[in-house]
């Protein structure tokens, strides 16, 4: 009896003990965080790519362009080039903490949630949107959400805090538009959504970019930052941002030298 009495009792002290040490930073390896060391290098554009025309959405160049295949981007040899491997779209997300996961679920038009999974215990839903993503900085953990399906465009950025045992969420920005794709570099974060790019920093907007309908509906994938020009592969060719004049450029590939 004693014995009994005495494992509950350790396992009553371990659940407090692990409800009390909630870190914003205790994240996994699991955890989805493209990130991106900043280059010391100039990155030059390979030969596989040569400037085009933006097309104006609804043009009769558009379809061509909204229907290419995915081009995802990235570094090698202080040169931008395309990834070998094909996108794959991510409709799950997951970040462990001391106490359990953060589970975050993208269905699109059916819905989506960010719930909790503690380790013991019930489950718990902290957000009911479409997560797009986590990322952590200054030890601060936030979560991107939002919807792009016909006519409904919307997108939040919330930060995740822990306090009294549980998890909650505050909303800190509206995107007004979905994200699509996101990179984070030491602790600056540039967010691509379908209406525009954002700069932020400590949670902050510190830079927003319209698009102009310029990628809007060609589905940005990846970015890579470098030279102060934003690059992001989408499915109508590749991006160029200037981040100083935000003039914006666009990039096809060059058939006859990509292989």
């Amino acid at each position: 009896m004693k014995k009994t009495f005495f494992i509950i009792l350790l396992i009553m002290v371990f659940l407090i003990l692990a409800s009390c040490s909630g870190r914003a930073d205790a994240v996994s390896e699991n955890s989805f965080f493209p990130a991106q060391e900043p280059f010391t290098n100039e990155i030059m554009l390979s030969d596989v790519w040569k400037e085009d025309e933006i097309p104006s959405l609804g043009s009769d160049n558009w379809p061509e362009a909204n229907h290419g295949a995915d081009i995802l981007i990235t570094v090698k040899n202080n040169m931008i080039v395309t990834m070998d491997n094909e996108y794959e779209y991510i409709s799950e997300y997951e970040i462990k903490t001391d106490q359990g996961r953060i589970i975050g679920i993208d269905g699109g038009e059916w819905g989506g949630q960010v719930k909790f999974a503690p380790n013991f215990g019930l489950g718990y839903t902290v957000i009911e949107e479409n997560c797009r993503g986590f990322y952590s900085t200054d030890n601060r953990l936030f979560v991107l959400t939002g919807l792009g399906h016909m006519a409904v465009d919307e997108g939040n950025v919330y930060e995740l805090t822990f306090h009294d045992g549980k998890w909650s969420a505050e909303k800190t920005l509206d995107l007004q538009s979905s994200p699509q794709a996101y990179l984070l570099v030491e602790e600056t974060l540039y967010l691509i959504t379908n209406k525009a790019l954002f700069v932020i920093e400590n949670g902050e907007i510190v830079k927003q970019i319209a698009g102009d309908d310029n990628w809007a509906s060609l589905s940005p994938n990846s970015i890579v930052v470098a030279n102060s020009t934003l690059y992001m592969g989408t499915n109508g060719g590749m991006f160029a941002v200037d981040l100083s004049t935000h003039t914006i450029e666009r990039y096809v590939l060059n058939n006859s030298l990509h292989n």
